[in-house]
């Protein structure tokens, strides 16, 4: 448990652009954990955002499997091997919390009034929702 706290803090300082110092090292079951739990949001985002008729595809999830795979793998090039997996679970953690804010955003934007000009209101909240996650 002390880990998955070191990796929301580590996540939250690399937020706001402050340095951690000497991070509490992580293994690979809290890297797992971040990225099974990106991927179970991705997963349930998919569930929703296809509505009640929608039904099990394999192959969204073994796009989902790649893609994280394949983040992970680029991402993991750029981070020295003694801190890899403390980084990338913490930069899972940020992506579990940016997913989390995208949707939400989305969200809050269909709950709008429908008097108010859709198009304007959509590309602004997408650019706002881009900025905030970014």
């Amino acid at each position: 448990m002390v880990s998955v706290w070191s990796v929301l803090k580590l996540a939250a300082r690399a937020a706001i652009w402050r340095r951690t110092p000497d991070p509490w090292p992580v293994g690979l079951p809290s890297l797992l954990i971040s990225i099974i739990a990106v991927a179970a949001i991705r997963v349930g985002l998919q569930f929703v955002a296809a509505g009640p008729g929608g039904a099990f595809n394999p192959y969204g999830l073994n796009a989902i499997v790649a893609w994280l795979a394949l983040e992970a793998v680029i991402a993991g090039l750029f981070v020295p091997p003694a801190a890899r997996t403390t980084a990338l679970s913490a930069m899972f953690a940020l992506l579990f919390i940016a997913e989390l804010a995208a949707y939400a955003g989305k969200v809050a934007v269909t709950l709008l009034p429908a008097t108010v000009a859709w198009g304007a209101i959509l590309n602004v909240a997408s650019i706002a929702i881009f900025a905030l996650v970014s």
